[in-house]
């Protein structure tokens, strides 16, 4: 949000108009404040009476969950790619492809926010070491470094797509965990690139590789514990979203064509969700 006057903040409107007499904001007073990261969210309850005056207003929702009407021009967009899927999957490699791109567009790794592994019990009742479930990662720092990457994206740093939109790139293996950073992706859908188990085994137990596999797991423990983990992320965070339309499976890549192939469907989405739909998206400043 980025008021251009000297206000600093504006009421949330339960109906778009740029009246200010009557009833026409929100009850519970909520004020959006410069600078603050709002979710733009398709919308079409505005009354024939408000209709002329809908365009210049979007419906957004604030990070305490409240929704309303604010102009449009007080807004600059954003939007934010979110990519996920196994490890080894090739999130990493479509990612860098995809800011190269995109103009440079900043990649907030969820690997980055990784603090430690955790003790997990097989299936067979063994206790071991894990560095894949949810309890890995600093998901509250991670979902700051994206609202941070928006906030910059908005102000003209980092990558653009063709029609001028900031762009952010969020990537890792868990992450839809936390509704925080969920709510942050968009307008476009995440994508899930798909791997298969023994694809995913094949590619983690091979030999170490700087790029391809830094960190080579024994065929065991991707099958005791990097596999599940990953399908209980699955069924916990992705299969909701596939449920709604908010996910998009694809195939996870094994050459540079394929990588390119992915990296153009993806600025597909983009440029068709700036292009065609201005109610959908992320603000920031």
């Amino acid at each position: 949000v980025a008021r251009n006057d000297s206000t600093g903040g504006t009421l949330l409107r339960k109906v778009p108009t740029h009246s200010r007499s009557g009833d026409v904001y929100l009850a519970c007073r909520t004020v959006c404040y410069d600078g603050e990261i709002v979710t733009i969210l398709p919308h079409s309850g505005a009354s024939a009476h408000h209709a002329a005056e809908a365009g210049d207003f979007s419906w957004v929702r604030t990070a305490m969950g409240v929704e309303g009407y604010i102009k449009r021009a007080y807004l600059r967009r954003v939007v934010v790619i979110g990519i996920t899927g196994c490890t080894r999957c090739g999130k990493g490699r479509v990612s860098k492809a995809l800011s190269e791109r995109l103009d440079g567009a900043t990649i907030v790794g969820q690997d980055d926010y990784w603090v430690g592994e955790v003790a997990v019990t097989t299936p067979d009742g063994n206790t071991v070491m894990s560095a894949e479930e949810p309890e890995c990662t600093n998901h509250l720092a991670f979902a700051a470094a994206i609202e941070e990457a928006i906030k910059r994206a908005a102000a003209g740093a980092g990558g653009r797509d063709p029609a001028g939109t900031g762009v952010v790139i969020a990537e890792g293996f868990q992450l839809l965990h936390h509704e925080r950073v969920r709510h942050l992706i968009g307008p476009v859908p995440t994508y899930l690139l798909e791997l298969t188990k023994e694809a995913c085994i094949r590619r983690r137990s091979q030999p170490a590789h700087f790029e391809l596999n830094p960190n080579p797991l024994s065929e065991n423990h991707i099958t005791a514990v990097v596999w599940p983990a990953y399908e209980a992320y699955h069924a916990r965070s992705v299969a909701p979203l596939l449920a709604d339309g908010r996910l998009v499976c694809m195939p996870s890549p094994s050459s540079d064509e394929q990588v390119e192939s992915l990296v153009e469907r993806i600025c597909a989405d983009v440029g068709s969700a700036t292009s065609t739909s201005p109610v959908f998206g992320i603000s920031a400043p």
